[in-house]
């Protein structure tokens, strides 16, 4: 009794782990070798906090100087000129958020006075930028 004997197929599979490997090798290349971009703008002295900087999106900013100077949105302005500056975006942005860049050295007072304009405005989100807090690491040896 003869058998038909049936060819035998290798079903060759791709293994994909090597190449999930070198994908997670170089994510984490060019996240360690990117370059952070210094966002343009009037240079002030942010005080330091521990929580990380949230995403933002169209926001309104207000900075406040060490001399006293108030810019928005980078265009100087004088106190009056930043309530009616706000009172108009507050109309035509509902959802936007004020970040108040203020000078560490700046009194408190100024921008407890900029955030009553501001939700006098009609300006409920508010936020005062800081600088994240500087970790001293041990080296690795």
């Amino acid at each position: 009794m003869k058998f038909k004997r049936r060819p035998v197929r290798d079903t060759g599979r791709f293994d994909i782990t090597p190449l999930v490997d070198v994908v997670f090798l170089l994510l984490i290349f060019f996240m360690l070798s990117s370059s952070f971009i210094l966002q343009p703008g009037i240079p002030v002295d942010l005080p330091q906090a521990n929580e990380t900087p949230q995403h933002q999106e169209e926001n309104l900013v207000v900075t406040l100087t060490r001399e006293h100077q108030l810019f928005f949105n980078n265009e100087r302005v004088t106190f009056e000129g930043l309530q009616r500056r706000l009172r108009s975006m507050a109309r035509k942005n509902k959802d936007g958020m004020l970040i108040i860049k203020a000078d560490a050295n700046t009194r408190h007072g100024r921008v407890v006075d900029i955030m009553n304009s501001a939700r006098q405005a009609g300006i409920e989100r508010m936020a005062i930028a800081t600088q994240p807090e500087k970790k001293n690491y041990l080296p690795v040896e």
